[in-house]
């Protein structure tokens, strides 16, 4: 809500550094900052389960906000995937002849949809016990590292067309997603307190800092037309993140579930 509101003010009183952060990059959207509040209003009423019928009227307020989100970034998507132009940048805020508001980013209007999901489907599980939200939220993570990987590269073009504002709030409110149910995500692993979850807890971070710190260092000797371009660095880095974090929670599903298997052994015994 934060990051929201600093770039309406940012468009507000026409402050450059608080709608892109950094000098000549991209600015953010408009209504994507509205959306940016309205998230984390949704977020910040659908966190807790308790008290469920006397907050019913917010918990309904909150899943409008989050329907709207929704139905903003399929407006996007559609801009974007076939070339229409519904104004949207002038239905709250008129846009002034020098203000430069880029093109659609697909990311950002993917990652709308996705989140705007995630709240909606943020209490409901499986019958298998699978909660959905948190691989829609972990899919807009995902989309917000490619943006972030344009200012991290050090590119002078933009290839997402997302600015840093959006891609950052994108990364740290797919988080907030997953920790709204910390029993939930990834079968409990993060709440848990056996050795399945204290090996993700402790693994996970340092190796995705080693893995990110390698890559940045291979980018610069890979980054050029003669090997790759941006986009087939992006999918590499991006790729062996998703397949080292995959590998960890995988590890530590097994000893998680096979300390339970013992447990329940001892106490048969």
């Amino acid at each position: 809500m934060g990051v929201g509101l600093s770039v309406l003010l940012g468009w507000l009183f026409h402050v450059e550094l608080l709608k892109s952060w950094l000098p000549g990059k991209l600015s953010a959207r408009f209504n994507t900052a509205v959306c940016f509040v309205l998230l984390g209003f949704a977020l910040w009423e659908l966190r807790k389960r308790s008290d469920l019928t006397a907050r019913w009227p917010s918990r309904t307020a909150a899943r409008i906000a989050a329907a709207i989100v929704v139905l903003v970034g399929l407006l996007r998507l559609s801009e974007n995937l076939f070339g229409w132009d519904l104004g949207m940048d002038l239905w709250l805020y008129a846009v002034r002849p020098g203000d430069e508001i880029g093109n659609v980013s697909p990311i950002a209007a993917l990652n709308l949809v996705l989140l705007g999901c995630a709240l909606l489907t943020l209490d409901w599980k499986t019958r298998r016990g699978g909660w959905p939200a948190q691989f829609l939220a972990v899919a807009a993570g995902i989309g917000s590292i490619f943006g972030l990987l344009d200012f991290v590269l050090g590119l002078k073009v933009s290839h997402t067309h997302i600015a840093l504002p959006s891609a950052v709030n994108f990364a740290v409110f797919s988080l907030g997603v997953i920790h709204a149910r910390t029993e939930w995500a990834w079968g409990g692993l993060l709440a848990s307190r056996g050795a399945g979850a204290m090996l993700l807890r402790r693994v996970a971070p340092a190796a995705l800092l080693v893995i990110n710190f390698i890559s940045w260092l291979e980018s610069k000797a890979l980054l050029t037309s003669a090997h790759f371009e941006w986009e087939e660095v992006s999918v590499i880095i991006v790729t062996l993140n998703v397949l080292l974090t995959g590998l960890i929670v995988w590890t530590a599903l097994i000893v998680e579930r096979a300390e339970q298997k013992q447990k329940k052994a001892e106490q048969a015994l």
